[in-house]
């Protein structure tokens, strides 16, 4: 296995991290909050994919679930309705391709159901 610099000693390491994080540097709760912001402005998503997401930046289970937390079941819902009717465009009146189209942007079955209820009373006969 190759090496891509030199190693520095653990306990330097460790200490460079400490003083990072003292100054405000390196705060992963402060980078997850943003995160979530982010997401729910631009690119609308649900809880099982933004956990993903966190995790894959090395977010700790812990700060990302205290994070997602803080997240209501009707911002969830709102997020769902949002991104689904943008979709409704490009993907027509098709339940299921609408459905796992929610799916792969991380939205759970229930909140799904609740998406494509609201969307047939909202707009009358949907499909």
């Amino acid at each position: 296995m190759r090496r891509l610099g030199p190693r520095f000693p653990r306990e330097e390491v460790a200490a460079a991290l400490e003083r990072l994080k003292r100054e405000g540097y390196v705060d992963d709760s402060a980078f997850a909050a943003w995160w979530l912001e982010q997401r729910a402005a631009f690119k609308p998503m649900g809880a099982r994919r933004l956990w993903q997401e966190l995790h894959r930046h090395g977010v700790s289970p812990a700060v990302i679930s205290e994070v997602l937390a803080s997240r209501t079941a009707q911002a969830e819902l709102s997020a769902a309705l949002a991104v689904a009717r943008r979709k409704m465009s490009s993907l027509g009146r098709d339940e299921n391709r609408l459905a796992s189209f929610l799916s792969r942007r991380g939205f759970t079955p229930p909140v799904i159901e609740d998406v494509l209820r609201a969307l047939k009373e909202s707009e009358g006969d949907f499909y």
